[in-house]
């Protein structure tokens, strides 16, 4: 685990506290030994999905926490050890997991990743678990992967697993085959832009379930690329959007429509980046009036209702009723923290995933800011 704090008690040397990424440990012995504090909710998560299931679960991907699911409702088993339950556990307790999956077809199967894309499918009721990453053939260019490599379960099939490096990938059968769909999709920069973290990769891939044939990527290197024909060809719909890592691509509920947003925060730019297209990205429109200077992470559009968004920045939440026209800040008792993630719930539910304050659930948010 990381450590990014340690204290010693003035009034007694032989106490220590530690701050890590797994949380807080706090020793009385001089270091000699150490007890977790666990009943403290400061989950940095990366990204957070939800199930079908009533009441439905709530999957996280966590720094340095490994990968988890819980109830949305925090109710448990009566035989049940913990609220929370680890997808896996490492011989560390822990590790950095990212997109955590169920299998919408078998709760049983969950996929998950480790970092730079090691990609897994893990039986529940076994405990077996198979390596799925997909990679390049023989005599191909060796792949770059994000440190948090994007890959989705489409909407259309069950079955089928999109999984982006600086190329994209699929596979019809739950990952135990793969074949590209597509050439480059970055600007494929210089060696010494990349550095030791890859750069000109794959952060973000969306498909809308209307239209089974569309796939949009977003880039790190600030582009965005869409194939509506499958991945036969695809066209870059950058246009005017300005050049900054794309956070998210979001492919609409709506036929033709789709959000992107951008981060600049790894240039000192904390302007907030979010637009909106209604043709497939052949043109844009930014819809930022109204919210304040902080990098955008995320946007989701309600199910039922176009015209409800939500953005998750680095300091919080922030809602539109009128397709973002306007925002409205969901503050309240949330904690100024990164958001890192959001998902809504076909009920109107907004979850939120937090990198340091773990997750909240706004219960009916589309209700609330009557909406419904």
């Amino acid at each position: 685990l990381d450590h990014h704090e340690f204290c010693i008690d003035p009034e007694d040397s032989n106490h220590l506290l530690l701050g890590t990424d797994g949380g807080l440990y706090r020793s009385r012995d001089r270091g000699n030994s150490w007890l977790r504090i666990n009943n403290l909710p400061i989950a940095e998560v990366y990204a957070l999905t939800i199930d079908q299931a009533d009441p439905y679960n709530i999957y996280i991907g966590t720094q340095d926490n490994a990968a988890l699911f819980g109830p949305a409702n925090g109710s448990v088993a009566p035989d049940a050890a913990e609220t929370w339950q680890y997808v896996y556990q490492d011989r560390w307790g822990g590790g950095d997991s990212y997109f955590t999956y169920p299998a919408p077809n078998d709760p049983d199967t969950v996929y998950y990743e480790h970092q730079f894309g090691d990609l897994r499918r893990k039986d529940m009721r076994s405990g077996k678990t198979v390596s799925i990453t997909p990679d390049a053939r023989a005599g191909e260019p060796r792949l770059r992967r994000n440190w948090m490599t994007p890959y989705l379960i489409s909407p259309n099939d069950p079955n089928t697993l999109l999984y982006g490096a600086n190329r994209l990938f699929r596979s019809h059968d739950r990952g135990d085959s793969w074949k590209a769909i597509s050439p480059d999709l970055t600007s494929n920069p210089k060696a010494d832009r990349r550095g030791n973290v890859p750069f000109g990769t794959i952060t973000t891939i969306s498909k809308p379930l209307s239209d089974p044939d569309c796939i949009y990527v977003g880039t790190d290197d600030g582009l965005v690329q869409r194939t509506l024909d499958s991945g036969a060809t695809w066209t870059n719909v950058t246009g005017s959007l300005p050049r900054k890592w794309v956070s998210r691509v979001v492919a609409s509920h709506y036929p033709a429509r789709v959000y992107a947003t951008m981060t600049g925060y790894r240039d000192d730019d904390f302007r907030a980046y979010a637009f909106r297209s209604d043709n497939h990205g052949k043109s844009w429109r930014s819809i930022t009036d109204g919210l304040p200077d902080e990098s955008i992470n995320v946007i989701r559009e309600d199910p039922s209702n176009s015209d409800i968004l939500y953005i998750g920045t680095d300091r919080g939440v922030h809602a539109s009723i009128d397709g973002g026209r306007s925002w409205h800040s969901l503050r309240g008792n949330l904690p100024t923290t990164p958001v890192h993630d959001l998902r809504v719930h076909h009920d109107g539910d907004l979850i939120i995933g937090t990198h340091g304050r773990g997750v909240f659930v706004l219960a009916n948010a589309s209700a609330q800011l009557g909406a419904r």
